[in-house]
């Protein structure tokens, strides 16, 4: 098998040379101003410790999003619809049957798990599996052969980790499209397989947060752990 190589040792490593790849699609003129800012101060950190940071074209990145919540459900829907619907979790107790199976899946299942539920149930129906679930998992992998193309030139992807910084707890819970849009960056690992890292560089103006994120090729964790490591560690 592969040998697992010492990170600890690795993440100090030179990296001069180093190719990093910045999609022009994460260059949204929505994207506030101070996450902007704040990615553009790491990418001159990096540049400024030997890296090289050029701007891309992956057309399908624009719609990660959209196959990350489809075929997500739809994994959701299969896996929990398996056996007889309720062998995961805790099984709330009843006299009736039925009333086991309504009250585990409606007292058990939060707002936003029965919404993914139903979502995937809906995407691998009978009329719409071809138009939706089919579709996604044909763009899931032609967005893999964009990415494998980025690979064979660069080390890693840099972008934001969200669009914008973290909202009121609760604040965003009757808008779930909003709450979808806050993964725009971080579900492409999911969809390719491949590892990422989110490292934080700073702060808004309310002192929340502001991450970014380093993507890498499957199986090269220790690139953009050494990539995260040096941009954490810089002193200008």
């Amino acid at each position: 098998g592969a040998v697992v190589p010492n990170y600890s040792k690795m993440i100090k490593e030179d990296i001069v040379g180093m190719r990093v790849a910045l999609p022009k699609q994460y260059l949204s003129a929505d994207l506030p101003k101070q996450i902007r800012d704040r990615m553009l101060v790491s990418i001159e950190k990096l540049t400024d410790k030997g890296v090289n940071i050029e701007e891309v074209d992956v057309p399908l990145l624009e719609r990660a999003l959209a196959i990350y919540y489809t075929i997500m459900p739809a994994e959701v829907s299969a896996n929990l619809a398996r056996f007889d619907g309720i062998r995961y979790g805790n099984v709330v107790e009843a006299e009736e049957l039925w009333q086991v199976y309504k009250q585990t899946r409606g007292q058990r299942f939060g707002a936003e798990v029965k919404r993914r539920i139903l979502i995937g149930t809906y995407v691998l129906s009978a009329g719409y599996y071809d138009a939706y679930y089919k579709k996604a998992l044909q763009v899931q992998k032609m967005l893999k052969a964009e990415l494998n193309d980025i690979w064979q030139e660069y080390d890693a992807i840099i972008s934001p980790t969200t669009p914008t910084t973290a909202f009121e707890l609760g604040d965003k819970t009757s808008d779930p499209l909003t709450m979808y849009l806050s993964d725009i960056y971080t579900v492409v690992a999911n969809i390719v397989g491949s590892p990422a890292i989110s490292i934080p560089v700073g702060k808004d103006q309310d002192s929340l947060p502001i991450g970014l994120q380093l993507m890498g090729e499957p199986l090269a964790e220790g690139k953009i752990m050494k990539l995260a490591w040096h941009l954490e560690n810089y002193r200008g």
